[in-house]
């Protein structure tokens, strides 16, 4: 559309059956922000409740002989966020 080859009216209509309003924003996207503006990537989210300084705790009372709910219980976490961690290896056992 932007290149004058094709017509908003034509994609429109079938096979694509594009509504008009998306044509116009997809446009308007394009000419403000470009081609990369339709491939953001997304950042990943931090860990909020398991911090370096938990992990490390963790680890250390782990390591002293405790169970998983135990440890959990001290350093103020929940049980499953501990075997999340344990699993993904953030917290060494």
């Amino acid at each position: 559309m932007e290149n004058r080859h094709v017509r908003a009216c034509d994609l429109e209509g079938p096979p694509f059956n594009i509504p008009h309003r998306s044509l116009m924003n997809w446009g308007s996207q394009l000419r403000e922000g470009g081609p990369g503006s339709f491939f953001r990537s997304f950042r990943r989210q931090q860990a909020r409740v398991m911090t370096p300084e938990k992990a490390a705790e963790s680890g250390r009372l782990l390591d002293g002989g405790m169970n998983p709910s135990d440890v959990a219980r001290r350093v103020g976490i929940n049980a499953s966020t501990l075997r999340k961690a344990i699993q993904r290896n953030a917290v060494q056992e």
